[in-house]
């Protein structure tokens, strides 16, 4: 008698945890965020277009992308999008020097700014 009742002690015991673990379970713990290793041309023109590489830069993930010098932040035209890969047109307005790549995911509202930059060189002429 005494076993069962220590079976049933364990079987509510563990029911009653299911709920506590959800309720602390961490949302999205072992995500891989998206990420962008690469842009290139290392170095580009005002209204040209480049291309940043990565993982999970697709529309599922990327929403929109920036160049930032901080003093500002310059939208960029995204021309194609896929898992690996943002091809973009540099705004006109960017002025030259050297620029940080942001990101806008999905479902945010702040930028997540990367490890990489884009140089962006005066218009010859």
């Amino acid at each position: 008698m005494l076993r069962v009742h220590r079976i049933f002690l364990m079987l509510v015991f563990v029911l009653a945890a299911i709920p506590v673990v959800s309720l602390f379970a961490w949302k999205g713990v072992g995500e891989i965020a998206p990420m962008i290793g690469q842009v290139a041309p290392a170095q580009t023109v005002a209204g040209r277009t480049a291309t940043a590489t990565g993982f999970q830069l697709d529309a599922r993930h990327v929403a929109e992308l920036y160049l930032s010098d901080g003093d500002g932040y310059y939208k960029v035209e995204i021309l194609t999008q896929s898992d690996s890969e943002i091809r973009f047109r540099v705004p006109q307005n960017v002025p030259a020097g050297d620029k940080c790549v942001a990101m806008k995911l999905v479902g945010r509202v702040e930028l997540v700014e990367q490890p990489v930059f884009l140089k962006i060189l005066e218009p010859a002429g």
